[in-house]
């Protein structure tokens, strides 16, 4: 019964090292690992007055 603990044990030990680890949370500042699909960023990021520049006429006067 101990010997089969101990090799479940490694084998869980060598699957967990040989894991790579995703980025679902933004740890390395950029996008790395995520996958545009669809066409709802396909002009992002928009740098600019945005509003004044869609004709509102409310411009954001954001800095």
């Amino acid at each position: 019964m101990i010997f089969f603990l101990i090799v479940i044990f490694v084998i869980m030990s060598v699957n967990f090292a040989f894991a790579r680890t995703f980025n679902n949370d933004f740890e390395t500042g950029d996008l790395t690992d995520w996958e545009k699909t669809g066409t709802a960023f396909d002009f992002q990021p928009t740098w600019g007055d945005n509003p004044t520049a869609r004709n509102r006429g409310q411009p954001s006067n954001h800095q």
